[in-house]
């Protein structure tokens, strides 16, 4: 639900200026390489299928519609998630990443 909830957020933010001023503290939390809450191996281990499909969706979303919030090191993360979920053991996740 986190994702789903995270994916929301970043689409309005390219649709509400207004909102987007309001997200800081999100962005801070999304791209934190430390706290990593979408992206950790543990995460991406245990999450269903579904939840998978959104992490890649979001993924999508912040490198096409905010790729200047990825700098640095903070790319890294949704690269691996990235690779996590091409690698995914069902054939419906990983034809969606395709």
């Amino acid at each position: 639900e986190g994702v789903a909830a995270a994916l929301l957020l970043s689409k309005l933010s390219v649709a509400d200026s207004q909102a987007e001023a309001k997200l800081s503290g999100f962005w801070q939390l999304i791209v934190d390489e430390k706290k990593q809450i979408f992206t950790s191996e543990k995460f991406l281990l245990m999450a269903s299928e579904d939840a998978l499909c959104t992490v890649l969706h979001l993924t999508e979303r912040l490198f096409l519609d905010h790729p200047q919030r990825l700098t640095g090191n903070k790319v890294q993360q949704y690269h691996r998630a990235l690779v996590a979920v091409l690698l995914s053991r069902t054939w419906r996740v990983r034809r969606q990443a395709q």
